[in-house]
Parts: C-alpha cells; sequence; structure tokens
C-alpha cells in the first residue's frame, strides 16, 4: 500500500511542477499570464492558511517566525 505524502514533500513536489512551468513559460511568452495567474492564487492560498492557522490558535509571533518577518509585518500583511 502505498503511503500519504506529507505536507512537506507535497509542497516540494509543488515546487518542482512550479519551476517546470517557469522553463516551459520561458519558451513560450502567452504562458507568462498563467504563470501570474499562479502566483496570485498562491497568495490567496497563503492567505487563507494564515487564517486557518490563527483560528487554530497560533499567534501573529507563530505566524511571523515561519514566514520570516515580525509579528507587526505578519498582521499587516494577512491581518
Amino acid at each position: 500500500m502505498k503511503r500519504p505524502m506529507d505536507t512537506a514533500e507535497y509542497i516540494t513536489f509543488v515546487r518542482r511542477i512550479i519551476r517546470a512551468a517557469g522553463r516551459r513559460a520561458g519558451t513560450d511568452i502567452e504562458s507568462l499570464p498563467h504563470l501570474i495567474a499562479l502566483r496570485t492564487a498562491l497568495d490567496e492560498q497563503i492567505a487563507q492558511a494564515v487564517t486557518s492557522v490563527r483560528t487554530d490558535g497560533y499567534s501573529w509571533a507563530d505566524v511571523a517566525q515561519r514566514t520570516g518577518g515580525t509579528r507587526q509585518a505578519a498582521q499587516q500583511r494577512w491581518g
């Protein structure tokens, strides 16, 4: 039986796909808007994830520690 991917493995897999999409876009100018739409979708998902962890009781300091910024910056960006 195949074991399910954990979150870190899954994100690594997604990162490889994004890099591959970027390489393909480098040969097809018409795909640039699709990459921009992908960035927008990722930003939206990050915001939803932050909302979810905040709802689960994590502080802005917790979010900041994992996103490489300050508590104030995290709150301003996703609050």
